[in-house]
């Protein structure tokens, strides 16, 4: 087998194993929405992407500086000793945050809490697997929760549990805490042989900046387009555009699965004082457009067939969205460049540019053409975001060749 085969078929291997999570997760999902009202159902995806949200400070960009490090230094105990201060930063924002969104019932806070630590959890294991390349462990640590999920739509199904917004959003959080049963089933070295300092994960955390910040705008992009949607509408609204940006999603996790394996891939590459590979880059970036084309065909009659009437009005939303988080996947993967060529400062740039845009479009256009113009403002933040892409990694292979 080639090196680009193996490639694409450790890629494909995450790829389903994240799929397979997904769909696993939208089962769930289902039972959630058929169970709660629009309101409720509304109250429930903003909770859920808050917390993903303010989880991925967990991650803030050390976990990619960690895998794509190719120093002779151990810097297992100075990543986690960074873990410990991040998560010292996302507990008081949590509270802040839900006080703000007037979700902080005692339930909740409690709930939401446990659900941050049970990422920090799945983030921190993730990164070693993710930089031992142990790809199957990686995926399991999203697997098993997902079976736990499944678990309780059963149950849901069979009237066994009965939803509400507090257990609904229970079993979402604590089906994250499985991510310890791999790491029991397949343990991995976690602390290194040098010693750690305060300083040393100071640094760490300064050279996260900009990665960070472009990874918690990437990440927080459901998150702004439900907190835009409640801003001008209601919770309904929020559980009606959700729905279409939940459904779109599945590009997220075919970008994140690229970048899981090419991450480390190129970084060895680089070790090895080899070239980037654009030419694998672009076969994977024309797979990707050419499955969002089927994701439209198949998640419009997915999503009625599914649930009847109820969510009619986000297929609206459904074709705009799917081709702005496709060019959004890959971008994603591609900024994996920025991280094996020491060139992260420019992500920050990146982002940020599309986010600004997102919300100056959606702020003008909302009033005045609704949750479409929402939408057609992901569309153009997307496109934008890959051009400044493409035009700085242009740029900086210019500059190279006149080394």
């Amino acid at each position: 087998m080639s090196i680009k085969e193996k490639v694409l078929f450790k890629v494909s291997t995450v790829s389903a194993g994240n799929i397979a999570n997904a769909v696993m997760g939208f089962v769930f999902l289902t039972a959630v929405a058929r169970s709660l009202s629009l309101d409720t159902f509304g109250k429930y995806a903003l909770l859920t992407s808050l917390l993903t949200l303010i989880a991925r400070i967990m991650d803030f960009g050390t976990n990619s500086l960690f895998v794509s490090d190719h120093g002779d230094k151990d810097k297992r105990a100075t990543f986690l000793f960074s873990k410990l201060l991040l998560f010292c930063v996302a507990l008081p924002l949590s509270i802040i945050t839900l006080s703000v969104f007037h979700l902080n019932a005692v339930p909740i806070v409690v709930i939401f809490i446990a659900g941050l630590f049970a990422y920090t959890i799945n983030f921190t294991l993730y990164a070693y697997y993710q930089k031992s390349q142990r790809y199957l462990e990686a995926v399991l640590l999203n697997t098993i929760p997902s079976i736990i999920k499944v678990f309780y739509t059963v149950a849901i199904f069979l009237n066994y549990v009965k939803l509400d917004l507090n257990n609904a959003f229970a079993i979402f959080t604590y089906s994250i805490f499985g991510s310890l049963i791999v790491y029991a089933l397949f343990p991995i070295k976690i602390i290194g042989k040098n010693d750690t300092s305060f300083l040393e994960a100071i640094v760490l955390l300064k050279k996260a900046v900009s990665p960070g910040v472009s990874q918690l705008i990437y990440e927080s992009w459901s998150t702004v387009n439900n907190a835009l949607t409640k801003f001008y509408n209601t919770f309904s609204d929020v559980g009606i555009f959700s729905m279409a940006n939940k459904i779109s999603n599945i590009f997220y996790l075919i970008s994140f699965s690229i970048f899981t394996v090419l991450l480390p891939k190129n970084t060895e590459r680089k070790t090895d004082k080899k070239s980037y590979d654009f030419h694998e880059t672009g076969i994977l970036s024309l797979a990707v457009f050419v499955m969002s084309l089927a994701a439209i065909v198949i998640s419009e009659i997915f999503l009625t067939r599914v649930f009847g009437d109820k969510f009619n009005e986000s297929m609206k939303f459904l074709v705009l969205l799917i081709f702005a988080n496709a060019i959004t996947a890959v971008q994603n993967f591609v900024e994996n460049y920025f991280y094996v060529e020491k060139y992260t400062k420019y992500l920050v740039t990146i982002n940020v540019t599309k986010l600004v845009l997102l919300i100056a479009i959606a702020a003008v256009t909302i009033p005045v053409y609704g949750l479409t113009s929402l939408a057609v403002a992901n569309l153009i933040a997307a496109f934008v975001g890959i051009t400044i892409t493409f035009v700085l990694i242009r740029r900086i292979e210019k500059s190279k060749s006149l080394l």
